[in-house]
């Protein structure tokens, strides 16, 4: 268990470092180097897809995820950051009962651009932290699990339209889940990964604001460390619908 505490700690102090850092860089960006590009924005995501566990399966069908954004860039190198709040409850059911998860994340990248415009790597890190609420069991399961960001993006521009394309994936998250049940408490650990695929439109509406939009697939699979057996899996796919303000080019 100190193990993976120690895990979730480096998580969380790597994410503020990456976000004070993006905040440091956005800062200069405005107001010594305004060729330079920085921006802040909000998207709703509404996602459908399944949540597996040994027990059973259960889907999640349009929930919308109200994400916040922002990234800055200098040069070749730009930091980007979007995290998720934890203000609305995914709500699913099926063969497990009805599941109510309060979900939040933080997806955080240093991106550098190979060529200076189409093509870009990334390392960063991923963070997440869940409640899940069963019923009728009253169940309460909290889950934390962090680890290393790969990214790689492809960017075109087009007129006003800015697709890219990229494939984000975190090979190994490590964390742990605690099980609060008729008033016992049990822990477990928990390895993980995850892969994602995401297409995107950056549309310049005007010279400062740009319309979102794209979709994005999420694969997902969880398992306890103590004999290896599925905690759980979860795969979908959401659109993404949003507004970016920029400063800078």
């Amino acid at each position: 268990m100190q193990h993976t505490l120690r895990n979730i700690r480096f998580g969380v102090a790597s994410t503020v470092i990456v976000a004070i850092f993006a905040l440091a860089v956005s800062a200069a960006s405005a107001a010594e180097h305004p060729a330079r590009s920085a921006t802040l924005g909000i998207t709703v995501d509404p996602i459908a897809g399944e949540h597996v566990e040994p027990g059973g399966t259960t889907r999640f069908d349009g929930t919308p995820l109200l994400t916040i954004e922002g990234s800055a860039r200098l040069g070749h190198l730009e930091v980007f950051a979007e995290g998720l709040p934890p203000v609305a409850p995914i709500t699913s059911s099926g063969k497990l009962g009805s599941l109510s998860t309060t979900l939040s994340f933080v997806f955080s990248s240093a991106r550098f651009y190979l060529d200076g415009q189409h093509v870009s790597l990334g390392l960063g890190e991923t963070l997440y932290h869940q409640v899940t609420l069963r019923s009728p069991s009253s169940e309460r399961d909290t889950s934390n699990l962090t680890g290393l960001r790969y990214e790689l993006r492809g960017i075109q521009q087009y007129g006003r339209h800015q697709l890219s394309l990229a494939v984000e994936a975190t090979p190994v998250m490590r964390g742990g889940v605690r099980v609060e049940f008729a008033r016992q408490v049990q822990f477990d650990g928990e390895q993980a990964s995850q892969m994602e695929l995401r297409l995107r439109d950056d549309w310049r509406a005007g010279s400062h604001v740009d319309v979102v939009l794209g979709v994005r697939y999420i694969n997902f699979a969880a398992a306890y460390v103590s004999d290896g057996s599925l905690a759980d899996r979860n795969k979908g796919v959401a659109l993404t619908v949003g507004l970016l303000g920029r400063i800078g080019r």
